[in-house]
């Protein structure tokens, strides 16, 4: 399916790097002409790929780490363990 295909490239675009929106649009759509930005942006959605937007500032893309992040211990004294 389509889909599976530009989700992959996209995957490969972004690597480990936040990229911006529109560039990886311009990239994506030479191969994939029909596609539009409301489309690569309800993917990038569905495939938790958008970062956090500056309020004004550009749309970002990037790929989130495979692993959780792990939380500090907690440490509030007051709060048994």
């Amino acid at each position: 399916m389509i889909i599976n295909k530009i989700i992959s490239d996209l995957n490969y675009l972004l690597g480990d790097e936040e990229k911006d929106f529109e560039e990886v649009y311009q990239k994506l759509s030479k191969h994939f002409p029909n596609l539009t930005t409301k489309e690569l942006y309800d993917i990038a959605l569905q495939q938790n790929l958008l970062s956090i937007q500056i309020k004004g500032g550009p749309i970002k893309l990037r790929r989130k780490g495979d692993k959780p992040v792990a939380l500090p211990p907690n440490q509030n004294p007051n709060q048994k363990h």
